[in-house]
Order: C-alpha cells, then sequence, then structure tokens
C-alpha cells in the first residue's frame, strides 16, 4: 500500500507526501504511535483500504511485522517475508499480501514504522480493533 495522489497535481502530492514522511519520521523518533487511514490493495485481506493502523518506532523487526517504509518518493506498507544479512547490515524481503511473486528488499535505515494495530468501522458504526 502507498500514499499516492492523483496524476494532476503530482508536484503538490510529492510536497505532502515528503511532508507526511517528515513528521512521521519525527513522531516515531520521539516514540510517539502514528494513527492514519491507509489507502490500496497490497495488502488484503489483512489491511483494506481505508483501515486505519497504528504505526509505531520500530524496534526488532521480525518476519511477518509488516512494516513501514521509504522507497524513493513513497512511503509503502508491506509484510516482512524474509532477511538477508549484508556485510554490517541487514536486509529485509517484503512484499504486499494480495501480489503474487513480487518482492522488494529494503535496508533498516529506510523502514521507519511497524504496524502495531489495526481497525476498521463495520457499517454499523461500530469500531473492530486487532492487535498484531
Amino acid at each position: 500500500m502507498k500514499i499516492s495522489g492523483s496524476s494532476s497535481g503530482t508536484n503538490v502530492m510529492k510536497k505532502y507526501r515528503n511532508i507526511f514522511i517528515t513528521l512521521l519520521e519525527s513522531l516515531l523518533k520521539r516514540n510517539k504511535e502514528v494513527v492514519f487511514a491507509v489507502r490500496g490493495g497490497s495488502m488484503n485481506p489483512f489491511i483494506k483500504d481505508g483501515d486505519n493502523v497504528i504505526i509505531k518506532k520500530p524496534t526488532e523487526i521480525k518476519i511477518g511485522d509488516v512494516v513501514f517504509y521509504k522507497t524513493g518518493d513513497w512511503v509503502l506498507m508491506h509484510r516482512v517475508i524474509g532477511k538477508v544479512k549484508k556485510e554490517k547490515d541487514v536486509e529485509y524481503i517484503v512484499k504486499g499480501d494480495s501480489i503474487d511473486g513480487v518482492c522488494h528488499t529494503v535496508k533498516r535505515k529506510d523502514i521507519i514504522g511497524i504496524v502495531k494495530e489495526k481497525w476498521y468501522i463495520k457499517l454499523v458504526g461500530r469500531v473492530v480493533s486487532q492487535f498484531i
């Protein structure tokens, strides 16, 4: 899942993405948790378009965690499915739950958060929460 915008106003959306990333990183570095609604379908059925998530600062990253990471001008949220030890660093293999066969390698320094909790509001207006 990614934070994105329409093709019109691309520079404006890029500016807002950069502000969002900067704000998110700043809050997480101060051990704050951040709540927002996600957009996209790459994490279906676990996290759906419009679900709310709580992101926290990553301390330990394990296989199965859903991480929030930077790639270029985008921030994405995918599940860790493996890790590769490099010389002095670890890279994580991530993949969207609904994406067949497409994996990405992410450096530890690019992971800015881990999904702690997600919830959605059912049609009757009841909040349903799931701790991760």
